[in-house]
């Protein structure tokens, strides 16, 4: 039984723009575009400007240039994906406010960082009662890194109003997110629920964003390939059983005609999974659900993306380690971020086969592995899960190319 783990790096090698920069670059491109001047993905990804910020923009239009060309741009979603971005809150602090050579992952850890400087903002946040408004100030934190980024989440407080120049760190809370307890106390709360509850709502609003992104730029343009009768091959594989894929793109059910691919985090159909991993605070000893919201496994409940995962995993787990299993681990840099998921799909194969592009590469998805399993746990996979690693370039990829 052959069975497939897919990441990123599998769109990636077939020279999709899937990366969080390019993402970023895309809707930054668009947005500073009237919409009515874009008809179709090519006069996006074929733009100049836009090829001279993103390297790898230019090497995937180059790779599809004919398949972009005719590939017309929905209006309704293309002025979404404008529309929501505009007011995002998570947009524009990912845009303006964090390092271009981020990954995926490394956004994944950015959003821990923010939901963390909220956490230590409900601790210690103090408010002072002026002619029945509510004000705090920014300035009362020890971690400039926190005043930052609470900073650049205005959506419950006024910049506008504060104590004056005196105080300019000092800010005015809206009416929505205060209460007082006890009326005529003049002891205010901060309406925390409220607040993290805002800030999920912007984190949906940015999902669906990405969701339209890899609709348009990856999966239209794959089913422009099948239109045309032309079929991926990946030559050095054997035929694949089971797929598992930590993309949200149907790149390998269009592509390579397979019907049987689990999407864990769902597809550019459905609603995707975007949050963080589980931490101690998910363990019954130290339970805090105040961010339940924002953890995967939460949203792969509430929207259901991995039933058939579990129940392949749990339900036929003992049938399947009898008859054995091959996987290949492919494009996913095995980082602890999807170390839930990692952790079963290892247990169930019988040989793990990761194949990685660089040294750099496999270096890191061996560290990750570490972090996931320990020095004895990664021995134990070594020796009981024949794992090794293969490099990328020695299996042989025949991408679908019109010239």
């Amino acid at each position: 039984m052959n069975v497939l783990l897919l990441g990123n790096g599998f769109d990636l090698n077939h020279k999709f723009p899937t990366s969080y920069i390019n993402f970023i670059n895309v809707v930054n491109f668009l947005l500073d575009k009237e919409p009515e001047e874009i008809t179709t993905i090519g006069q996006v990804l074929g733009d100049q400007k836009l090829q001279n910020v993103d390297s790898f923009i230019k090497i995937c239009y180059e790779e599809h240039a004919r398949i972009y060309d005719e590939v017309i741009f929905d209006d309704k979603e293309k002025n979404q994906i404008i529309n929501i971005a505009r007011s995002n809150l998570w947009y524009e602090y990912f845009s303006y406010s964090v390092a271009k050579n981020m990954t995926w992952i490394d956004f994944e850890k950015e959003i821990v960082r923010v939901l963390e400087a909220f956490n230590t903002f409900f601790e210690k946040a103090s408010f002072e009662l002026v002619n029945n408004d509510v004000f705090f100030d920014l300035a009362r934190y020890d971690n400039q890194e926190d005043e930052y980024i609470i900073s650049c989440f205005p959506f419950f407080y006024d910049k506008k109003e504060n104590l004056g120049s005196q105080h300019s760190n000092v800010m005015k809370i809206k009416k929505q997110y205060v209460f007082e307890k006890i009326t005529g106390s003049g002891t205010y709360h901060l309406c925390e629920e409220q607040i993290i509850a805002d800030l999920y709502i912007s984190m949906r609003d940015l999902a669906d964003i990405l969701r339209l992104y890899l609709k348009a730029f990856v999966d239209e343009p794959s089913k422009k390939y099948m239109d045309m009768g032309i079929k991926a091959k990946f030559a050095s594989l054997p035929s694949s059983t089971q797929v598992y894929s930590f993309n949200y793109t149907n790149t390998y059910e269009i592509l390579y005609s397979l019907s049987n691919v689990d999407h864990i985090h769902g597809n550019t159909e459905s609603s995707i999974v975007l949050g963080v991993n589980p931490d101690e605070k998910d363990e019954i000893y130290s339970i805090d659900t105040s961010f339940l919201q924002f953890k995967k496994y939460f949203q792969r409940t509430f929207y259901s993306t991995d039933n058939s995962f579990l129940k392949k995993e749990y339900d036929t787990q003992n049938i399947r380690t009898l008859e054995g299993i091959d996987l290949y681990v492919i494009g996913h840099s095995l980082d602890v971020t999807d170390k839930d998921i990692i952790k079963l799909v290892f247990d169930s194969a019988t040989r793990i086969t990761v194949l990685y592009h660089s040294d750099i590469s496999v270096k890191s998805q061996i560290k990750n592995l570490v972090e996931m399993f320990g020095k004895e746990g990664l021995d134990r996979l070594r020796a009981k899960k024949d794992l090794c690693f293969v490099r990328q370039s020695d299996v042989e990829w025949i991408v679908p190319t019109v010239k």
